[in-house]
C-alpha cells in the first residue's frame, strides 16, 4: 500500500515537472518569436491549453519562464559543487557546478535567444541579479566548507568574494556573447573572463 501511493506520487510529480517544462518551452518560443514584452499570459495559457490558474501554480510571474526556478536551481548546484572532488579549484568547481544546468544544456542559437532577450529587458536582467544574488548566498558556504576540508581555510568574505567574481565573470561573458552576435562560445567568453580575473 506505501509503495504503491509513493508510486503513485512520483508518477504526479514526473507529470506534473513535465507539464512545467513543456509549458516554459513553449512559452520561451513564444517570447523568442514575439519579444518578451508583447508576450502575455494569454497568449501563453492559449497556445500550452493550460489555465491561467494552472499557470501560475507552475510559475509565480512570467521572469521565472524565461530564468527558471531559483530553488531548484540552487538545489541542482549546490548538490553539483559538493560532488566535485577537493582537488579541484574552487573556480573550476563552480564552472563545472553551473554546466550541470538544464539550461546549459540547450542548443546554442536558442540560449543565444534567451540571452540577448534577457539583456534587451531591464526587468529580465535585474531578476537575473537577484537569481545571481540567491546563488552567491547558497554557495558560499559551500566554499568555505571545501576550502576547509581542502586545507586552505578560506574565510565567508573571501568565498562570497569568489562566488561573486565567478558569477561576474559569466554576466560578462554572456553580454560579450550577445554583443558579438553569437559568434564564437559562451564557454570561450567565460573562461576567456576568469582567466583575466585569476591573473590579477
Amino acid at each position: 500500500m506505501t509503495q504503491a501511493a509513493g508510486t503513485g506520487g512520483d508518477l504526479r510529480t514526473r507529470v506534473r515537472d513535465g507539464v512545467r517544462d513543456q509549458v516554459r518551452l513553449t512559452a520561451v518560443d513564444l517570447m523568442l518569436d514575439r519579444g518578451y514584452a508583447a508576450t502575455t499570459v494569454e497568449q501563453i495559457v492559449q497556445a500550452c491549453g493550460v489555465s491561467r490558474r494552472s499557470f501560475y501554480r507552475y510559475f509565480g510571474t512570467r521572469e521565472d519562464l524565461v530564468l527558471g526556478d531559483t530553488g531548484e536551481q540552487i538545489a541542482v548546484l549546490t548538490a553539483a559543487l559538493t560532488a566535485r572532488p577537493l582537488a579541484e579549484d574552487a573556480w573550476t568547481a563552480l564552472q563545472r557546478a553551473a554546466e550541470s544546468l538544464p539550461d546549459a544544456a540547450q542548443p546554442a542559437e536558442r540560449a543565444f535567444g534567451v540571452a540577448r532577450m534577457i539583456n534587451g529587458d531591464p526587468d529580465l536582467r535585474a531578476r537575473r541579479r537577484e537569481k545571481y544574488d540567491a546563488w552567491r548566498s547558497a554557495l558560499t558556504p559551500l566554499i568555505v566548507e571545501r576550502a576547509e576540508l581542502a586545507g586552505s581555510p578560506l574565510s565567508p568574505l573571501g568565498a562570497s568574494a569568489l562566488v561573486a567574481c565567478a558569477l561576474s565573470c559569466l554576466e560578462t561573458a554572456v553580454e560579450a556573447w550577445v554583443d558579438q552576435g553569437g559568434r564564437g562560445t559562451l564557454e570561450s567568453f567565460s573562461a576567456e573572463a576568469v582567466v583575466a580575473v585569476r591573473g590579477l
